[in-house]
Order: C-alpha cells, then sequence, then structure tokens
C-alpha cells in the first residue's frame, strides 16, 4: 500500500473496513494465500508472490484461491459458529 499512489481519502476508506474486519479479511486470507503458495512451491510451479491483501486471485470466488477463502474460512466459520453451535456464540 505504501508504494501505490493513492490519494489519503481512498487509502483511509480501504483501510477503514479491513481494521474492522481484520480477523476476516487478514488473517484467513493470508493463511489461504500461504497454503496455497506452499502447494504451488511443492508442485514446482511457484508463481511469484505479490502482496497478499491486493491479489485478485485471492479475493474473487470464480479463482481458487478466493473459492477456498470464501469456502474455508468465511463460509466454514459462518456456519460452524451460528448455524451449527449457535448457542455457543451468544454469552
Amino acid at each position: 500500500m505504501k508504494e501505490r499512489r493513492l490519494p489519503m481519502g481512498l487509502r483511509y476508506a480501504f483501510i477503514g473496513p479491513l481494521a474492522s474486519t481484520w480477523r476476516f479479511s487478514y488473517y484467513a486470507a493470508n493463511t489461504i494465500h500461504s497454503m496455497h503458495a506452499a502447494r504451488e512451491r511443492r508442485a514446482g510451479t511457484a508463481s511469484p508472490s505479490g502482496a497478499t491483501m491486493l491479489r485478485r486471485d485471492l479475493w474473487l470466488p470464480w479463482y481458487p484461491r478466493g473459492r477456498d477463502l470464501v469456502l474455508q474460512s468465511w463460509l466454514a466459520y459462518g456456519l460452524a459458529r451460528f448455524v451449527l453451535l449457535p448457542r455457543s456464540s451468544i454469552r
């Protein structure tokens, strides 16, 4: 984000939602990105690694990384917390 020349207002507009959803927007995305990078290294097809947060294939669900982010992280968490075990999430 430092290297990109974006207006300050746009930077704040980008950082605001990320700061309020840090667990889902950073940790889940970074874990999925690392998992795919490790698989690619083992297969010998490693692609150049860019900034995790700005990768289009990570955020769009029609790419494998994006699909895994939605299905394995966000959807799995939401189903476990709010459908399968809803009582434990209410305190």
